[in-house]
C-alpha cells in the first residue's frame, strides 16, 4: 500500500498567516488574494448565513470592496435576491458566469438558502440558457472484487446510466440505470455487477440519454485472500484558497485509488467557487457520506440544518436530534444500523456520556423526550449542561424504563442561551442503554 500525506492544514494555515490582503484581483485572475477576511474556512460561509438570517445589508459592503472577485458576485447575487432587487441580483449572476463560475454552483444548494434566487423568473431563463443536468459527481464508492457503486446528483429528477468497460472505447460494457429522486436531493446510486477482481475499468455517466463530460477509472479489489496494491491520499484542514487550487491537480497527478478527507475541510461545497475541470473539487462529498458498511448515504436535511446554524451547533426546537449526530462520545458505545432503518448509538454503559455542544436552548421547552432501549439492569439517563458532571437539568429514572424500545419524557429545568448538552448514563455495571433520538418540547 502506498500512502501520500498532503499536509493541508500546515500548508493553508501557514499561507493564510503570511498572505497579505489584496482586495482587487490581479490581472487575469477572478479572485482577490485576501485570506484574512474573505478566503478562509469561515468567512464567506458566515456572510451567507447573514443573508439567510435576514441581514443581507451586512455583507454588501464587504462584497463591494472586492470588486472583480467572483465570490463577491455570488454573494451580491444572493443578497440582492433577498432584498428584492431582482435586476441587481440577476446582473451579478451573469457577472459570475462571465468569470467562469459554473452555473451548477447556483443549483448546488442548500435549497433553503438559494430559494429566493432560483425562483426568480429571470433565473429560470438563465437555467435554460446554461443547462446543468449533472450538479455533483460522478463519484465511485463501495468497490468490491465484482461490483462498484456510482453516486451522482442532478438538477431535477432525471434518468441516469453508468457504463463500465475494460477499454476506453467502451466496445463491451456493463451498465446500470436508475433515476434521481427529489426525496433524496436529486441523487441516485447505480451499482454495476459482474466485474472481475483486480482489474482496472473505465466508466462514464449519461443523464437523460446524453453523455456527460469525462471518462474515469477505478480498480476492483483483488480476489479474497490475494495481495493487492493501492494508493491512498489523505489530509485535512483544507479551506478553499483559489491561488492554492493547484493542490487538486497535484492530487490528481498521483492517480490515487482513494482520497480520504479527514475532517475540518470545506463542509459545504456550495460556499466555494468550483472552477471547471477540477473533478476532485466537484466530487467532494457534500450531500452524502459513507456508512459503516461502505454504502453511500445521502443526508440533505442534516446539512441544510447545519448550514443554518453552523457545524457542531444544535437547536432545541429541531423536530428531532438523532443520537448519531453527536459531536463527542466517551466509552465504547458504537453507532449501528443502516440507512433504511436508521441508526442508533448502542451499548452506552454507566459513566458514558454523549456530547452535543452549542445547543441553543429554548426556556419554554421544559420537557425532554428520548427514544431508547435498555438491557440488563435498569439504567438512567441524566441531562446535564456544561460538562458530564455539570448541573443536571433533568433525568429519566430507572423506574420509567423497561426492556424494549420506548419513547420516554421527563420534565427539565427551563434553560436559556447556548450551552453544551451532555447525556450521561448511570446505573449498575451491567446496565446498557441504546439511544435513537431525543427532542425538547413544551
Amino acid at each position: 500500500m502506498r500512502l501520500l500525506l498532503l499536509p493541508f492544514c500546515l500548508l493553508f494555515c501557514t499561507t493564510i498567516t503570511l498572505q497579505a490582503q489584496e482586495l482587487v484581483p490581479r490581472e487575469g485572475e477572478y479572485f482577490c488574494r485576501d485570506a484574512e477576511d474573505w478566503y478562509n474556512r469561515k468567512a464567506i460561509t458566515t456572510y451567507l448565513r447573514h443573508i439567510y438570517e435576514g441581514e443581507p445589508e451586512k455583507v454588501l459592503p464587504l462584497a463591494d470592496a472586492r470588486e472583480g472577485d467572483v465570490e463577491a458576485d455570488f454573494v451580491r447575487a444572493l443578497a440582492y435576491a433577498y432584498i428584492g432587487e431582482t435586476e441587481n441580483s440577476l446582473g451579478y449572476v451573469k457577472a459570475s458566469l462571465e468569470k467562469e463560475m459554473p452555473f451548477g454552483r447556483y443549483l448546488a444548494g442548500p435549497s433553503k438558502l438559494m430559494q429566493p434566487l432560483v425562483e426568480l423568473p429571470g433565473f429560470k431563463a438563465l437555467a435554460e440558457k446554461y443547462p446543468t443536468p449533472l450538479v455533483h459527481g460522478p463519484m465511485i464508492g463501495k468497490v468490491t472484487g465484482n461490483s462498484a457503486t456510482l453516486w451522482c446528483r442532478t438538477d431535477q429528477p432525471r434518468k441516469v446510466q453508468v457504463e463500465v468497460s475494460r477499454d476506453k472505447t467502451f466496445r463491451k460494457v456493463k451498465s446500470a440505470t436508475g433515476r434521481t429522486q427529489s426525496a433524496d436531493g436529486h441523487t441516485a446510486e447505480l451499482t454495476v455487477n459482474g466485474l472481475k477482481p483486480g482489474l482496472s475499468y473505465f466508466y462514464r455517466l449519461s443523464v437523460d440519454g446524453q453523455p456527460t463530460s469525462g471518462t474515469y477509472q477505478f480498480t476492483t479489489h483483488p480476489k479474497p485472500g490475494k495481495p493487492g496494491q493501492f494508493s491512498v491520499i489523505f489530509g485535512g484542514g483544507a479551506a478553499y484558497i483559489p491561488w492554492q487550487h493547484y493542490m487538486w491537480s497535484t492530487i490528481q497527478s498521483h492517480r490515487p485509488d482513494a482520497l480520504f478527507m479527514l475532517g475540518d475541510n470545506v463542509y459545504h461545497i456550495w460556499c466555494y467557487y468550483i472552477r471547471p475541470g477540477f473533478k476532485y473539487r466537484e466530487s467532494i462529498i457534500t450531500y452524502c457520506h459513507f456508512d459503516d458498511d461502505g454504502r453511500i448515504v445521502t443526508d440533505t436535511d442534516f446539512l441544510d440544518q447545519h448550514f443554518s446554524h453552523g457545524v457542531a451547533r444544535y437547536q432545541a426546537d429541531w423536530e428531532r436530534i438523532e443520537a448519531e449526530w453527536y459531536y463527542e462520545i466517551s466509552g465504547t458505545a458504537q453507532k449501528s444500523g443502516d440507512r433504511t432503518n436508521g441508526f442508533i448509538l448502542e451499548q452506552l454503559r454507566p459513566g458514558d456520556w454523549v456530547h452535543f455542544p452549542n445547543m441553543a436552548f429554548d426556556p419554554t421547552r421544559t420537557r425532554f423526550l428520548a427514544r431508547l432501549n435498555t438491557q440488563s439492569s435498569p439504567a438512567s439517563l441524566e441531562v446535564r449542561i456544561g460538562s458530564p458532571t455539570g448541573p443536571m437539568i433533568g433525568q429519566i429514572h430507572p423506574k420509567q424504563l423497561s426492556s424494549g424500545w420506548q419513547t420516554i419524557s421527563t420534565d427539565i429545568q427551563a434553560t436559556n442561551g447556548t450551552r453544551s448538552l451532555y447525556l450521561v448514563v448511570k446505573g449498575e455495571a451491567e446496565a446498557r442503554i441504546h439511544l435513537d433520538w431525543f427532542h425538547f418540547t413544551d
